[in-house]
């Protein structure tokens, strides 16, 4: 798996039962400095086998915008503090974004 280290900034998607459980995840890892910014996207359809079975479920989708760096901490939360056995979490690198917004997500996780 490519290594997000070097980004600058990355988008980090992750999936929830719930959007309370969503807004619960955010905080934390808000709190913790580890994201700067999130999306909760409430209402989502996931189809998906799991277990040989079809599943499909209704999901909540969160997007939290951070820097490579802090990559692995921000999983290690998410997966420590996730309710499903087997977090859909993973991060996208972004290319291009406004100075002004990478200022934004950089003071914000200064500590």
């Amino acid at each position: 798996m490519k290594t997000m280290k070097n980004c600058e900034l990355i988008v980090i998607y992750s999936t929830y039962s719930c959007e309370k459980s969503a807004q619960k995840m955010a905080s934390l890892l808000l709190e913790k400095k580890l994201i700067a910014y999130a999306n909760i996207i409430p209402g989502g359809s996931s189809l998906y086998m799991w277990e040989g079975k079809l599943c499909n479920e209704q999901e909540c989708f969160m997007l939290c915008k951070s820097t490579g760096n802090l990559y692995s901490q921000v999983e290690k939360a998410i997966v420590e503090n996730h309710s499903y056995e087997t977090p859909c979490i993973y991060a996208l690198p972004t290319t291009d974004a406004s100075q002004d917004y990478l200022d934004f997500v950089k003071a914000s996780l200064s500590k």
